[in-house]
């Protein structure tokens, strides 16, 4: 039986990237063909958008994409949310005051910025 593939899922780190933040040529050829058959490719990453983007720009992908350990699909070519489970208001009112109370470092990531505290 000859299947055809529609989407081809990638993780980055540890996976499509190496320790020195580098893409083999066999993955990047890959990924080519892949997308030469008329696969999508997405990535799907613990990452922000932005730290993901010269990745996307080195594979020349587009489309959706899976953020934020699944907790955010976007589609970069429309600028476009497909999915997003944001953190509920009182689980992060507790996560501040939580780290606040024992002095702990905390940074807050959103679609398309990001908050830290002084």
């Amino acid at each position: 039986m000859n299947r055809k593939y529609e989407l081809l899922v990638v993780d980055i780190d540890g996976t499509l990237v190496d320790a020195r933040g580098r893409i083999s040529d066999a993955d990047k050829k890959a990924i080519a063909a892949a997308r030469a058959k008329g696969v999508n490719v997405a990535l799907s990453t613990g990452r922000v958008i932005d730290a993901c983007r010269g990745i996307i720009a080195e594979l020349g992908l587009d489309g959706v994409h899976i953020f934020f350990d699944g907790a955010l699909v976007y589609d970069l070519s429309h600028r476009e949310t497909v999915y997003v489970q944001p953190i509920q208001t009182e689980t992060l009112k507790s996560a501040v005051a939580f780290a606040r109370a024992n002095q702990v470092y905390l940074e807050l990531y959103a679609i398309d910025r990001y908050f830290v505290e002084e």
